[in-house]
């Protein structure tokens, strides 16, 4: 019943819609129609090239580290995004970012043309995009996995600097929430706490749940 209902609606919209409008409509369903009933495409018979174990991503946007795990790092410290390195290497390339790295003081410093932007960034991005959709749209995994792992490879640099950001990285944020109190005079009062583990239990301990 409620199919059906839905059927009327769908028929009646299309009714109040001039005529053009519903002759395009029309057009487009059978195009969908016949571009959905096609097989997909088949990949190319040399697709299925072994990937290197210690360059592997996993997924297209969550990369584990090449690099062995040290003790004193927890596995959410390996974990890097793939479509920003990617990112970040095509702005580098552009000109439009530079890194400024000194090893003996552990700083890392990031520098943005702001005039190269519009220029130069934007522009790479886009190429870089065009291409990755040029590929998908092709099935052409072969051309597409050589570009995108020589895009994301990860360089001795590239290991240099992820030791200083987390040499320096900052303690994770806490979220603590602040309660509100009436006072004496029946005055609303904002309560904030500490933000740590002993802030969070005693904001849950003074709600009064």
């Amino acid at each position: 019943m409620r199919v059906q209902l839905w059927l009327t609606r769908i028929h009646s919209d299309l009714q109040s819609l001039p005529t053009a409008r519903r002759r395009r409509f029309a057009r487009t369903r059978k195009l969908q129609r016949r571009q959905w009933s096609k097989p997909l495409p088949s990949p190319p018979h040399n697709a299925s090239i072994p990937a290197n174990p210690s360059q592997k991503w996993g997924q297209a946007h969550s990369r584990v580290s090449p690099v062995p795990a040290p003790a004193t790092h927890p596995p959410s410290q390996l974990t890097t995004t793939q479509a920003h390195f990617a990112i970040l290497k095509t702005l580098l390339a552009s000109g439009t970012l530079a890194i400024a790295h000194s090893p003996s003081t552990q700083t890392l410093t990031v520098h943005v043309d702001r005039t190269k932007i519009l220029t130069h960034g934007k522009p790479a991005l886009g190429q870089m995009l065009l291409r990755l959709h040029i590929y998908r749209c092709t099935a052409d995994v072969a051309a597409c996995r050589e570009y995108y792992e020589g895009l994301t490879k990860v360089e001795e640099e590239d290991l240099r600097w992820r030791e200083t950001v987390l040499a320096r990285k900052p303690p994770p944020l806490v979220f603590v929430q602040a309660n509100t109190f009436l006072d004496e005079e029946g005055d609303v009062r904002l309560k904030e706490y500490e933000e740590s583990v002993e802030g969070v239990v005693q904001s849950w301990a003074e709600r009064g749940l």
